[in-house]
């Protein structure tokens, strides 16, 4: 019946939510089943194979077991690109105006060891990069700041991966959490520095960390003299500004006038910025 029902062209969404609850059950009976891999996969295959990335499930939703962790132990220590693409996709699909259940938390350990996202199945890293965005920074502390840049340079994230305002908001305020530690800064890539500009020139205004922090960062990298990434959070925080309602400080006119002395090219980044935020409080 599972090898017929996978067969199906279009799949309505009751269908996807009892497939995700055969797996519970397989999993339930894993021990004593004698082909129960093949089972969790082909229904993991059924209820999630062939959706959009940015597909929620609105009219029926996952329910989250307590053999869930079984089963995610099982897709990402046996099965392929597609079969993990397809357990990503279940758990993304979960509504995002709820915040991710705590059962779910432990997936960050799982994404980190995703190594060979980047090179095989683009639907897996589409899927990975919506993973990591629906799960925040915080879940990946554990596993440490280096692994996890490590993991956001195997996906390169760009503009196009973030077209809608839920996933603008999410990466950069996942960024901005990244930066504000020591090793956030110094393993950070130099691409995720110039996405933060760029999605931030996309939104509205927005405060992500306590008052003072933007200039934390901005004197930190001015004493370890990366000027690049200077210029990225120079720019970033020149959209932070409100002109109407109080004047440059000091100490960002400082850091500017330097960082214009060491890289020249930062001047049409800052003028676009600076074209930006007027737009936006006129």
């Amino acid at each position: 019946m599972l090898f017929e029902l996978a067969k199906w062209e279009s799949r309505p969404n009751c269908l996807r939510a009892m497939a995700y609850e055969w797996c519970s059950t397989i999993c339930e009976e894993y021990s004593s089943l004698r082909d129960g891999e093949e089972l969790l996969f082909l229904s993991l295959e059924i209820g999630f194979r062939g959706l959009d990335p940015r597909y929620l499930w609105k009219d029926a939703r996952p329910v989250h077991s307590k053999h869930y962790q079984h089963m995610v132990d099982i897709v990402f220590s046996s099965g392929g690109d597609e079969v993990i693409a397809d357990l990503l996709q279940a758990w993304i699909t979960h509504s995002f105006s709820q915040r991710p259940p705590k059962l779910l938390k432990p997936w960050a350990k799982y994404l980190v060891r995703l190594e060979h996202v980047v090179t095989t199945s683009q639907r897996l890293r589409r899927l990975a990069v919506r993973s990591v965005e629906r799960l925040g920074f915080r879940p990946f502390k554990q596993a440490g700041v280096e692994v996890f840049t490590t993991l956001l340079d195997r996906l390169e994230v760009g503009v196009d991966d973030v077209s809608d305002a839920n996933s603008r908001n999410g990466w950069l305020g996942l960024l901005l959490g990244v930066v504000q530690s020591p090793d956030g800064r110094r393993f950070l890539g130099y691409p995720y520095w110039e996405l933060i500009p760029e999605l931030a020139a996309t939104m509205g205004w927005f405060s992500y960390f306590p008052a003072g922090y933007e200039t934390q960062i901005m004197e930190s990298l001015k004493e370890e003299q990366e000027w690049d990434m200077l210029g990225c959070w120079v720019g970033f925080v020149w959209l932070l500004r409100r002109p109407k309602v109080n004047s440059m400080p000091e100490d960002l006119e400082r850091v500017t006038l330097l960082l214009l002395r060491q890289r020249s090219g930062v001047a049409k980044k800052l003028t676009m910025a600076a074209e930006i935020t007027n737009t936006r409080y006129t």
